[in-house]
């Protein structure tokens, strides 16, 4: 069962199609997901996960730590996926994603996005189970204890 958010699928794919670098944030997890289509002779398109951060200079210093043969984008275009991660998939998102990565001249990188989506679900699914055993989280009720 998915969160039920309204997302604005047609502005988020409008999104991915016209934006060099884009960082997708996910109510339930800590890491974000970064895709930077951009590339050049010897730096092909990137996608990865990548910490939080508390300001966009930061990101942009994280960039250009991890991207340093490219210069700085624009822009850094961001949205919030408040959906489960697997929607990305079912809403058409993770396709979309690597249709333009593909029409950039890397087919290759559906392997990556397929690998990084697998550690997106695989983060998703721990971060779960720890609210569920308590771990990292606080109950708003306790559990009564037996006499």
């Amino acid at each position: 069962m998915d969160m039920d958010y309204p997302i604005d699928i047609p502005e988020v794919m409008n999104i991915i199609a016209t934006s060099d670098v884009v960082i997708v944030r996910f109510s339930t997890l800590e890491k974000r997901l970064l895709l930077d289509f951009r590339y050049n002779a010897t730096d092909r398109p990137m996608i990865r996960l990548v910490n939080r951060v508390r300001s966009a200079e930061e990101r942009f210093k994280e960039l250009r730590r991890l991207r340093p043969g490219l210069a700085l984008p624009d822009q850094i275009m961001t949205f919030h996926w408040p959906k489960h991660v697997a929607s990305l998939e079912r809403m058409r998102v993770l396709e979309r994603i690597i249709t333009k990565y593909r029409d950039s001249g890397f087919p290759e990188m559906e392997e990556a996005c397929n690998q990084v989506y697998d550690e997106l679900r695989s983060l998703e699914r721990n971060e779960l189970l720890a609210a569920i055993r308590g771990e990292g989280y606080q109950a708003l009720w306790e559990k009564k204890k037996s006499s």
